[in-house]
């Protein structure tokens, strides 16, 4: 009569092994062509094709999703339940893993529940996001001093074509001009980034290794520079617009007089 038992219990394990393995390739196919779906370059044909898939595919994974928990609660101890929505949030190898049975019963170990396994995720999350505040510090000083860098090698560029070549010379300004509305952008959002809680670094300039620093002297700032450091109230607006308005006006005089050139 044990070994009646026994081989009951053992084959409601493989069913419910069995169960999962269904639902495991179901909801992996689904993945797959749901981002399929999303990719550019699928006609009309193929998206309305994988469309029909996936309502067929949604409507199998209910069934199989079905007859998972009629296993799972057929099992002694029985085994957690699963809804649509923990299915799809639980689309991982590891997680669909956990649910098998093993040589060493783990399903009492506590890094099997849900929520313990999402606090872990968001410690470690956590805990490598201090690693990367730490080299982000690195990279902005490097980003601002390729930006200065880039700034004034434009500068010269056009300055010493603008006589010589004056269409390379349009060309190049009309470069500069691009790079610095794309830098003006990066420096708002650096500004932005030093005002977050727990920010370190700090927004200076570096000196890249093997460049003559002489190359910036008498060079005017550029316009983006004003965005590192904005006013704090009403009364400093007036002169720092003044004074980001005439930045502005000198590290465009090479473009105008380009134009002009050019006309």
């Amino acid at each position: 009569m044990q070994i009646y038992k026994d081989s009951q219990a053992l084959l409601a394990e493989q069913k419910y092994c069995r169960c999962i393995d269904e639902l495991e390739r179901l909801v992996v196919q689904q993945l797959f062509e749901m981002t399929k779906l999303g990719m550019s370059g699928v006609g009309y044909r193929l998206r309305d094709k994988i469309g029909r898939s996936l309502k067929t595919r949604s409507e199998a994974i209910t069934t199989v999703l079905n007859n998972y928990n009629q296993a799972a609660a057929s099992l002694n101890p029985p085994r957690p339940l699963l809804t649509w929505a923990t299915v799809i949030q639980a689309a991982s190898i590891a997680d669909f893993d956990l649910l098998r049975e093993s040589r060493s019963d783990i399903c009492t170990k506590p890094w099997t529940e849900a929520p313990c396994r999402e606090a872990m995720n968001l410690y470690f999350g956590i805990k490598r996001a201090h690693k990367e505040i730490e080299r982000l510090n690195i990279e902005i000083k490097r980003l601002l001093t390729f930006m200065l860098d880039d700034h004034s090698e434009f500068y010269c560029a056009v300055g010493q074509t603008v006589m010589v070549d004056p269409y390379l010379a349009g060309e190049l300004s009309r470069e500069y001009e691009r790079r610095n509305t794309l830098h003006t952008h990066i420096a708002a959002r650096l500004y932005q980034t030093s005002k977050l809680q727990g920010f370190t670094g700090s927004l200076d300039f570096g000196k890249r290794i093997g460049r003559d620093s002489s190359i910036n002297e008498g060079i005017p700032p550029p316009s983006w520079l004003r965005h590192l450091n904005p006013p704090s109230d009403a009364n400093e607006a007036g002169s720092w617009e003044s004074e980001g308005d005439a930045h502005c006006e000198n590290s465009s005089n090479v473009y105008f007089l380009v134009t002009r050139s050019d006309t």
